[in-house]
């Protein structure tokens, strides 16, 4: 079954998807760090599941996708660094 996968869930706009989207779509919320409410995000919402990981690094997202599933970017620079 494939997945929502939305990337920069901890974020306003990634919240506000991961409560929209219609059950029984499943949905992998990703973000860089997992929010303190997240665990009590995944029991309310059944079919949520939050992975950390870093999108500067592409490694990390190799056990995240799937053929199939369906990616939302939600994300966004915060910090600029030089």
């Amino acid at each position: 079954m494939s997945s929502l996968v939305i990337l920069g869930a901890s974020g306003f706009l990634g919240r506000a998807l991961i409560s929209a989207v219609p059950r029984p779509l499943r949905v992998k919320a990703v973000a860089r760090h997992i929010p303190p409410d997240a665990e009590l995000q995944q029991v309310q919402q059944e079919g949520i599941t939050w992975i950390e990981a870093d999108l500067v690094i592409s490694a990390s997202l190799y056990d995240v996708l799937h053929p199939g599933d369906i990616i939302d970017h939600k994300t966004s620079a915060t910090k600029v660094t030089e």
